[in-house]
């Protein structure tokens, strides 16, 4: 069994592949990692198209001997006649079929036993077979798997771009894959070049604007809050309070000494997020947060009221004086 973060460093290909996981967006990648390396696609539904067919359809090598299949199955978890496993995982004429099972659970299906719950027989078997997988799509707690891979994928959706460009399409989706999938997708559907501008352009305000704020860019942050409107402005003076709360810990952690592993799982803060801002918290101290609490206060109770001009300029200007 692995982590899409740990199928990502060689993105191996397997005949017999399970996927599951609550990131759609990485689940995609996967398929479509799958479809490139295929002449001959069909994908089937579980609970629509009939159980006989899907296995008829697995089980069928493509006409063209140089031609590689691939055989999607979508909601794979409803499939009930897992006894044709074995005869698929043992054929030998089946080398250029690809079968990837895309189930629709979040995390691998289990069963219960008297020794409490281990994992479905038919995954069981995927996992042991040398032909087979088993891949989660979700990004791991931040005491799992290290944090570059975040970075390094978001570089891959700029068509290579890097992990300077990388970094900052996260930034600008707000840590969001599938909307850093999106602003992506929408550069390349405009054949624009992935630089800063394009990348911020695309992105949602709100999260160009924290950025700018947090990082002491006035002038960057006075220009993004040009572009708010009045619900950005509300999400904005969120996501400010959040991101104040991640720099406060990552203060106190900085000053207890302790490591990634430790701040993850004592304070609660992911890799992603420690490597992102552990340097610049250093700078928000309990003065500066108690400062910068008070600015965000002023400036809700002012948006509460109905006031929306002049906000997010005075919290860019008050925030770094």
């Amino acid at each position: 069994m692995a982590y899409y973060s740990q199928w990502f460093r060689t993105r191996p290909l397997r005949r017999l592949t399970w996927v599951c996981g609550p990131e759609h967006v990485l689940v995609a990648d996967v398929v479509s990692h799958y479809r490139r390396q295929s002449s001959e696609h069909v994908t089937l539904i579980a609970g629509s198209d009939s159980e006989r067919d899907i296995w008829a359809a697995c089980s069928q090598p493509p006409a063209d001997p140089a031609a590689t299949r691939l055989v999607l199955v979508r909601s794979a978890q409803r499939l009930r006649a897992w006894e044709e496993l074995d005869a698929l995982a043992g054929a030998r004429d089946l080398g250029s079929v690809l079968v990837v099972w895309h189930s629709d659970e979040d995390d691998f299906t289990t069963v219960r036993t008297d020794q409490g719950s281990e994992l479905a027989p038919h995954l069981a078997r995927l996992r042991d077979y040398r032909s087979g997988q088993l891949l989660r799509c979700v990004v791991p707690d931040a005491s799992g798997s290290l944090p570059e891979w975040v970075v390094t994928w978001a570089g891959e959706q700029l068509g290579g771009a890097g992990p300077v460009l990388g970094s900052h399409l996260l930034a600008v989706a707000g840590d969001d894959l599938p909307e850093a999938a999106n602003i992506a997708a929408k550069l390349r559907a405009a054949g624009a070049e992935p630089t800063r501008e394009a990348i911020s352009a695309l992105g949602d305000p709100s999260a160009d604007y924290v950025e700018a704020v947090v990082t002491g860019r006035r002038p960057a942050a006075l220009r993004a809050a040009t572009a708010l409107e009045r619900d950005e402005l509300g999400s904005s003076i969120g996501l400010l309070a959040s991101r104040l709360d991640t720099l406060s810990v990552l203060h106190q952690a900085v000053a207890r000494k302790l490591d990634a592993r430790d701040t993850a799982v004592s304070l609660g803060v992911g890799q992603y997020l420690q490597a992102r801002y552990r340097k610049l918290a250093q700078g928000y101290g309990p003065q500066r947060v108690s400062a910068c609490r008070s600015v965000l206060a002023l400036a809700e109770d002012a948006w509460r009221s109905g006031i929306t001009e002049g906000i997010a300029e005075a919290v860019a200007v008050l925030w770094s004086s």
